[in-house]
């Protein structure tokens, strides 16, 4: 190994670790993406309940509500209780 090949090791660091805040973001993103997948779920389970003719379990309208106020916004929980309960058959 000859000085130049010394030096161009040693100018450029090995691989680090991605910056911690971009990380976080990327599990926020990740986590909001299957709370909306659970919450779709949930709201299939209940239209298949209530086409069936079936007593919708309550831990599943609560889990769903409960999905909801993690929504950043009203509007949002307030859209998903309607359609929560459009689902059930309960709603317009």
């Amino acid at each position: 190994m000859n000085e130049n090949q010394k030096f161009c090791q040693h100018d450029k660091p090995p691989l680090g670790l991605m910056p911690r805040h971009i990380y976080q973001l990327q599990e926020a993103q990740a986590m909001a993406a299957m709370q909306d997948q659970r919450r779709i779920e949930i709201l299939e389970a209940v239209r298949r309940y209530a086409a069936a003719g079936r007593d919708i379990p309550n831990a599943w309208m609560v889990e769903y509500l409960d999905l909801s106020t993690l929504s950043a916004t009203k509007s949002a929980q307030t859209e998903d209780r309607e359609e929560l309960l459009r689902a059930s058959g309960g709603g317009p």
